[in-house]
């Protein structure tokens, strides 16, 4: 059913979808015009929403669609890829992923991806601005607390809500940049691809805004 949707959503070519596991083939194929084309959608969708609910006064509800929007990215756009190429198993991939990145366990999923696409030089270390590994940052300010928000246990200010927003941001760029240049990693051609055309639109799209906004100042 999931293969359907997406097959139907990219307008790709018909094919026997009973069998959830995609013939090798085209894998590819189907992730670049499928897959990860809906997991960027779904990621910037995310974002914009918590933009909006901040813009809107409700700063927890914000926070809470911010770190949603990096957990998509880093399942859909990062992770899946991962188990995808192995199998073609579509929905065990996304099972799998699933239960590796479930309860925030974070740490290992950003470990298995910067391993993957070879990540792992010194330059490649992700710092905040006071020099602090930026993933650890993650977990610690953001993942933590999202539970407690969304149990009812806490509030986040819009304080908070604007960092929650901009570190999610500023994570989707440190991964789309460095996958963008990397030679390894399953897929590694076709994610350079989508996520320099994704890239590519989103620009486009702020230019244009901050047009607008300019000819209406």
């Amino acid at each position: 059913m999931l293969l359907k949707l997406v097959l139907r959503a990219r307008n790709l070519e018909p094919m026997d979808t009973s069998d959830p596991v995609v013939p090798k083939a085209i894998r590819s194929e189907i992730l670049k015009r499928g897959f990860l084309p809906l997991a960027i959608e779904h990621t910037r969708k995310s974002l914009d929403t918590a933009q909006q609910l901040l813009d809107a006064g409700f700063p927890s509800a914000a926070f809470v669609w911010a770190t949603r929007s990096a957990e998509i990215f880093m399942r859909e756009a990062l992770l899946f890829p991962l188990w995808y190429e192995e199998t073609g198993d579509v929905h065990a991939s996304f099972a799998e992923v699933r239960d590796f990145l479930g309860s925030g366990r974070w740490s290992r999923s950003i470990r298995r991806v910067r391993e993957t696409y070879g990540l792992i030089g010194e330059e490649d270390d992700a710092l905040t601005d006071s020099g602090e590994d930026a993933f650890v940052a993650w977990t610690r300010d953001f993942v933590r607390p999202r539970g407690e928000i969304v149990h009812g246990r806490a509030e986040a200010d819009e304080a908070i809500a604007v960092t929650a927003i901009a570190f999610a941001e500023r994570m989707r760029e440190w991964f789309t940049v460095r996958i963008v240049s990397s030679e390894v990693g399953p897929f590694a051609g076709v994610l350079r691809e989508v996520f320099e055309h994704a890239r590519a639109i989103y620009e486009a799209e702020q230019a244009q805004a901050d047009e607008s906004a300019d000819s209406e100042g």
